[in-house]
């Protein structure tokens, strides 16, 4: 993810990360380690996990600038992939939206 923000620097993107049920020094010290430049909110209790009704861990989202969900994954990607980038760029501003709410899972 952090090479994903690096390559989309110049675009209008983000990324939030939630971890889930760890204790803030163990999430502060594998983001130092890994040099992690975007936000991550602490999940310590596992409320916004329970929400979001998160049963395959990683589950990420790609959410637009109204707050739809736009893309969902389901378990670990590899987020600087080419095909990645390119479902991202479709769901950037200057792509209309799609009749959709939500693109298929990836594989």
């Amino acid at each position: 993810m952090q090479r994903l923000v690096e390559l989309m620097s110049a675009r209008p993107f983000q990324i939030l990360a939630v971890n889930s049920e760890e204790s803030r020094s163990r999430v502060w010290k594998f983001s130092k380690l890994l040099n992690i430049s975007f936000p991550i909110l602490l999940d310590t209790n596992g409320d916004v996990t329970r929400r979001w009704a998160v049963e395959i861990f990683p589950t990420s989202y790609l959410i637009d600038t109204h707050g739809q969900i736009r893309y969902i994954s389901y378990g670990a990607l590899e987020w600087d992939q080419d095909e990645v980038i390119n479902t991202i760029e479709t769901l950037l501003p200057d792509h209309p939206p799609s009749n959709s709410a939500a693109f298929p899972p990836a594989q």
